[in-house]
């Protein structure tokens, strides 16, 4: 049971629950093109020779992984701990922050215009 289904008020029908689109991702995508760049250039430097690639591909391929990482690793928590809800009465937003345990519009919702 989510925490939609335990704010619920007694005869309030949940219509529908929902979690934030996949698009959350996209943040992340430049990312993974840097790392891609740092492991062409990375290669490219390193075919054919007995030398070690420069520090500057090394560094692409860190900011690339590291940057891509934590940036899905926001979008994942972020979409994880989110719930939308729509009920006969009301729409719920819950989501954990950092700074607050659970959050839905102060236990309320907006209440829906008839």
């Amino acid at each position: 049971m989510g925490y939609v289904e335990h704010v619920l008020q007694p005869g309030e029908t949940l219509v529908h629950k929902s979690k934030l689109h996949w698009f959350i991702y996209w943040p992340a995508l430049p990312f993974l093109a840097v790392f891609i760049l740092g492991l062409l250039l990375w290669g490219a430097m390193a075919n054919g020779t007995d030398q070690q690639p420069s520090g500057l591909a090394g560094a692409i391929l860190a900011v690339g992984a590291i940057g891509g990482v934590i940036t899905w690793l926001r979008a994942w928590i972020r979409r994880t701990t989110t719930e939308l809800a729509v009920t006969d009465r009301r729409d719920l937003q819950a989501w954990a922050h950092p700074s607050a345990h659970r959050r839905d519009e102060h236990g309320q919702g907006r209440e829906r215009r008839r």
